[in-house]
């Protein structure tokens, strides 16, 4: 039972932790921030984590988690490549709706310190997983399934397509649709757009 209280109150230290990385930033944010943020004393929150930095590992860690045994799965099958990102799209576009934040937190990150999240992301064995994503559009290039472009494109018109939505969210509900309540049907109806891009870019 103490065992199973410890792994509680680690999750809900995680889960201040994230909340407070993706609204402040990792830079902005203090251990004494998460502490009070979890309802525990500093000390207290350092016998679960002894620095920020094993914190925020903790919380990319777990947002990793989410995606790469699915990327792998779509990876994997013997579905077009096409296809691939059509899923693709539907696990990063539930991602994102889930956390509406995420995609700001991530591009603040990069423009903060973008070493920082690529060493994070190497310690959590992210670089061999984008290794295999980029091994696999170059066979599909290879075998001539798809057009031979730089893989920053494909990344670019993915990544871009899918992420500037939310990070101009707050412009676009007074510009453009409305209510916060519409931004998931916008999103929703958005995609097919995003892949006639990426059929466009890929297509022989």
């Amino acid at each position: 039972m103490p065992m199973q209280n410890n792994m509680d109150q680690e999750q809900r230290i995680v889960a201040a932790a994230k909340e407070l990385f993706i609204r402040k930033g990792f830079g902005q944010t203090s251990m004494s921030d998460i502490a009070e943020a979890a309802g525990i004393t500093r000390p207290a929150l350092h016998y679960y984590f002894r620095t920020k930095e094993k914190m925020f590992q903790a919380v990319f860690g777990g947002i990793i988690q989410t995606l790469v045994p699915e990327m792998e799965g779509i990876l994997k099958d013997g579905s077009p490549a096409i296809e691939k990102l059509s899923r693709l799209a539907d696990m990063y576009i539930s991602i994102f709706l889930a956390e509406p934040s995420l995609p700001v937190f991530i591009v603040l990150e990069i423009q903060r310190d973008a070493g920082h999240l690529l060493e994070t992301a190497s310690s959590l064995d992210m670089g061999r997983h984008a290794a295999c994503l980029v091994s696999y559009f170059r066979d599909e290039m290879e075998k001539g399934n798809i057009r031979q472009v730089p893989i920053y494109a494909i990344f670019y018109t993915f990544f871009g397509l899918l992420a500037y939505p939310f990070l101009t969210r707050n412009l676009a509900e007074r510009v453009f649709f409305g209510p916060p309540d519409d931004f998931e049907a916008v999103i929703r109806s958005w995609k097919p757009y995003v892949m006639k891009q990426l059929e466009t870019l890929l297509s022989c």
